[in-house]
């Protein structure tokens, strides 16, 4: 199997093509007028796909070709208003310059793969990266944001997971991982100025995606994940072998109901849900901000087929979506959409229901904010 048939295959097998990308990154801030723009990664082959910006008020859109075959993320330079970073799972990154459509495609380095996430910190000129490694645990490691080469010294790279985020307005990143070899789980918050750990918290299981809900706190989506014998190595090869995906699946127990939790930066933690309904809570994968106010949020769950609506750590509303995945509030709060069977169904933000839908076909691979 050639590496991006690999890379094809591992993406759909191990967590969906769309299964973190969906997640904000951030807490959004002050709405501006309009729904704004939003970043499609639509697939084309097994060396290309597209990325689309799309308006959501005028439907107008641009498109660029990129060389990675299924963006996992996809995220606006906040340092260079002109440049997008586009990561893949298990694989490359690439820069792409919306002026000139041009793209420098980003390897990694020592048997590394870029692990899908990063969070972009123009004040120190720092791309922080999952990357992971057969042989090694998970990590997040500093590269310069100008072009993603390494960057060396203490801190530089601390034990982490799949996904990270930073809380807003901080210097701070958090992420989840897992130990190799054993059976811990944990979140890490880390401060990436002074480059040390503010605080590592043990959860009860593996952290999924995040979602950064004020200064000090998180939630995230649990999977009931078991690594393969402890250790990324055998993850690997069961991905390289092209296990069917519901087998993969199964041996990894992401269709196993798993809560929701919180933690801060204090190091509280709790887990949460309805214990009456866990057939509810099937494969936690997508997360969104709905209102920072009065902490309202979605979290997406694709083996049961259902959003939920929480404010804290009450849900508001269960809805009916055939398997979702990438889920997005609109910049002006009254909407958001959720990535269903090749469609952005939208819902109304206040009452839920189905708004619209914009149709387009299953090759579309993520759903992101271009802010």
């Amino acid at each position: 199997m050639d590496r991006r048939h690999f890379l094809q295959s591992s993406i759909q097998i191990f967590l969906s093509s769309v299964a973190l990308s969906a997640c904000s990154t951030h807490v959004p801030s002050s709405r501006k007028s309009g729904k704004g723009n939003i970043l499609i990664g639509i697939h084309k082959s097994s060396h290309s796909s597209t990325v689309r910006i799309l308006n959501l008020d005028t439907r107008s859109h641009q498109d660029f070709e990129v060389p990675i075959p299924l963006p996992h993320s996809i995220m606006f330079n906040p340092a260079n208003n002109r440049e997008l970073y586009i990561f893949e799972f298990l694989g490359g990154a690439v820069i792409l310059n919306l002026e000139s459509g041009k793209f420098r495609s980003i390897e990694n380095d020592k048997g590394f793969l870029f692990g899908g996430h990063a969070v972009l910190s123009p004040e120190s000129g720092t791309a922080w990266c999952s990357e992971m490694h057969p042989d090694k645990a998970t990590v997040i490691r500093a590269r310069s944001l100008s072009d993603l080469s390494l960057v060396s010294g203490s801190g530089a790279s601390i034990e982490g997971g799949h996904h990270v985020v930073k809380l807003p307005n901080t210097n701070t990143i958090v992420t989840g991982g897992f130990s190799p070899n054993s059976s811990e789980r944990f979140l890490t918050f880390f401060d990436t100025k002074e480059r040390r750990v503010i605080q590592h918290t043990k959860i009860d299981h593996f952290a999924g995606h995040l979602l950064p809900i004020s200064s000090d706190e998180v939630v995230g989506v649990a999977n009931a994940f078991t690594m393969p014998k402890g250790t990324a190595k055998s993850l690997f090869t069961m991905v390289r072998n092209n296990q069917h995906p519901a087998t993969v699946r199964k041996e990894l127990n992401l269709n196993e109901p798993a809560p929701l939790f919180y933690a801060n930066t204090k190091g509280d933690y709790r887990a949460f849900w309805d214990e009456s309904k866990t057939k509810n809570f099937q494969f936690g994968f997508g997360l969104d901000l709905i209102s920072s106010k009065d902490g309202t949020y979605l979290s997406g769950h694709l083996g049961s087929s259902t959003i939920i609506a929480w404010r804290r750590f009450e849900i508001i509303k269960i809805i009916s979506v055939p398997s979702p995945t990438g889920i997005l509030a609109t910049t002006d709060g009254t909407q958001f959409l959720v990535l269903s069977e090749g469609a952005l169904k939208i819902y109304s933000t206040s009452s839920f229901e189905q708004e619209d839908e914009i149709r387009y076909d299953k090759n579309i691979s993520l759903l992101s904010r271009y802010v």
